[in-house]
């Protein structure tokens, strides 16, 4: 088919079609309010950056090729022919991102002078470099905006010339993780205060340490060093003076090692006598049980550690000895996957001031817990069911009584929700019921959640006979902006009954990916002026003759893996005035002819 257009409008629609923008949006929440919070749920993306090829920026004789995405970032590995391998990094390429990543290569030193071009560059990874021998020294001397530096998986780089990182002064992240790397003290000598003034985060996670003496971190005395990550780190012992030299230490992941139980609470005691200030403790994987070790909430209860990682531990039941110390410090305590069954209603007594509470990964039935957390906004009680185990019972849960902000059961089997589920929730914002096998959401169920912003149901089998009712399974919810319909089989947004999404006038985002919808019109969408985006992929969807956005304002479109084999001009003035789009849409020419301008699809 041949659609015919004016010269402007084709030009226009040209470059929509043909433009490469990136939507990335996370939702913006803090749950527990300090420096050191769990993961932020990240929203839906709709990202097109494989569907074009990257920007070729240099290639060298020996194997090194270097590209360019979208003006975000470069990398540079080896070539597909490994009879002419990449052994050293190609000095001749200009790099103009702010990002750069070295990766898969075989070049064995990097050398003095290699990245003297680099002056730009403000996050540097150097990963996967398999024969990776050494670093000459002075070698990031001319990197004085990196801030950012990784060494990430290259098992043959086993130590660091002291003056490695001379230069650095305005690096803040160093992460050196899954290298050969076996000795603190002489890595610590690299990272003396005067050569990484402003270093704040160091990761040493999967290297093997095994043991750590009282003077392994004494070079670093008088460093700003505010977290240090040593998880899955082999390490064995650990001598409880070790972290004097730290004195700004305020975050210290250590879990996953074989540390003697008595050892870690020496180093920990002996670290809150000296004056190191812990507000975060990861302990996940320790060996830790409920009723053995409660010397470690002793030393959490006369620190200010205000976020304790307990993840992967033995927690059978959660009761009122469980947390048997007074710690008002506490704000966000992670206790996934420690095989907990049941929970005390006074089980978190002493824990009044928790706001962020991660349950995932265990055996839970409902929540017993509700009235003794009156600050807690966050609460993640993700996969404590499956599709073949138990249910999970809502109204046992008594979440009216909190002041829930956050609330994910994603992957927990609820099957049906009732009007006295949720209640009267007037904080939450935000609640993730993806993958927990609802077939049924009674009529005014979701009323109580005014406030709600973002509702995931994707994955779930809610709406495969939903047109047969007249449902007000949305109604309440005028304030949400952002809905994920995704993998229910919806046919139809609209039917006799009525329209699916009515009740939603302020939505801004609508994720309708991997359902049965083949066909779109102007009612489905007439009550959502505010919408913005609206991810429809992975449908049936055919071409529409007839305008659907007409009083819309959107400005991104995914309609990517769908039936559409033409552009109609209804989908063209559709379109006009959009900043992206992502479609289905294999083979574009474009000709000109005179005074027509003419795209062919197909």
């Amino acid at each position: 088919m041949v659609v015919y257009l004016s010269c402007s409008l084709q030009m226009k629609m040209l470059v929509i079609l043909m433009a490469l923008m990136t939507f990335q949006s996370t939702i913006s929440y803090s749950p527990c309010r300090s420096n050191y919070c769990p993961p932020i749920p990240e929203k839906e993306r709709i990202i097109v950056g494989r569907e074009f090829p990257l920007k070729n920026v240099g290639f060298v004789e020996h194997g090194c090729h270097c590209r360019q995405h979208l003006n975000i970032y470069t990398i540079c590995f080896n070539f597909k022919d490994r009879a002419i391998p990449c052994q050293r990094f190609p000095t001749n390429v200009k790099v103009l991102t702010s990002i750069l990543i070295l990766k898969s290569t075989f070049i064995t030193e990097i050398v003095r002078g290699d990245f003297d071009n680099l002056k730009n560059v403000e996050d540097m990874t150097i990963d996967g470099n398999q024969k990776l021998l050494n670093i000459q020294p002075f070698v990031f001397q001319n990197m004085t905006k990196l801030t950012t530096l990784s060494f990430i998986f290259n098992p043959s780089l086993l130590s660091l010339h002291p003056d490695t990182f001379q230069g650095l002064v305005n690096l803040k992240e160093l992460n050196l993780v899954k290298n050969g790397l076996h000795s603190i003290q002489q890595l610590s000598v690299t990272l003396k205060a005067n050569i990484l003034p402003k270093l704040y985060k160091l990761n040493l996670n999967e290297n093997v340490f095994k043991n750590i003496s009282e003077f392994d971190f004494q070079p670093m005395e008088g460093s700003s060093l505010e977290e240090l990550n040593m998880i899955l780190c082999g390490i064995e012992h650990i001598h409880p003076r070790s972290l004097k030299p730290l004195k700004k230490l305020a975050a210290l992941r250590i879990g996953e090692n074989r540390i003697d139980f008595d050892l870690l609470f020496d180093m920990l005691h002996e670290s809150l006598d000296i004056g190191i200030d812990l507000q975060l403790l990861d302990l996940s994987s320790s060996g830790f049980r409920t009723y053995k070790h409660r010397s470690l909430f002793e030393i959490v209860a006369k620190s200010n550690i205000s976020s304790l990682i307990l993840a992967r531990n033995q927690f059978d039941v959660l009761d009122n000895e469980t947390f048997p110390f007074f710690m008002p410090n506490l704000i966000s305590l992670d206790l996934t996957d420690v095989s907990a069954q049941s929970i005390n209603d006074q089980a978190f007594t002493n824990l009044p001031n928790l706001r962020t509470l991660i349950l995932a990964k265990n055996k839970l039935s409902f929540f017993g817990a509700s009235k003794q957390l009156p600050k807690l906004t966050y609460l993640d009680l993700e996969s404590n069911t499956d599709v073949f185990g138990g249910e999970f019972f809502l109204t046992r849960s008594e979440f009216k009584e909190m002041r829930l902000e956050y609330l994910s059961l994603e992957n927990t089997r609820l099957i049906l929700l009732i009007r006295t589920d949720f209640g009267n929730l007037p904080h939450l914002r935000i609640l993730n019921l993806k993958k927990c096998d609802i077939l049924k959401i009674e009529n005014h169920t979701l009323e109580g959640l005014q406030k709600l912003k973002v509702l995931n149901l994707e994955d779930n089998r809610i709406f495969r006979t939903w047109e047969m009712f007249h449902l007000e399974m949305f109604k309440g919810l005028g304030n949400l902006e952002e809905i994920f319909l995704g993998g229910n089989d919806i046919t139809t947004l609209t039917t006799t009954s009525g329209y699916l999404l009515k009740h939603l006038v302020n939505l801004k985002y609508l994720g309708l990916r991997k359902n049965s919808i083949q066909r779109i019109s102007h009612r489905d969408f007439a009550t959502l002026k505010q919408l913005r985006v609206v991810d429809i992929s992975e449908n049936y969807l055919l071409a529409w003759d007839s305008r659907v956005f007409l009083n819309n304002n959107i400005e991104k479109l995914d309609v990517s893996v769908n039936k559409i084999a033409y552009l109609s001009g209804a989908m063209l003035r559709d379109f006009q005035n959009l900043t992206y789009i992502k479609s289905i849409i294999i083979r574009l020419f474009v000709t000109v002819e005179s005074k027509m301008r003419w795209v062919q699809i197909k």
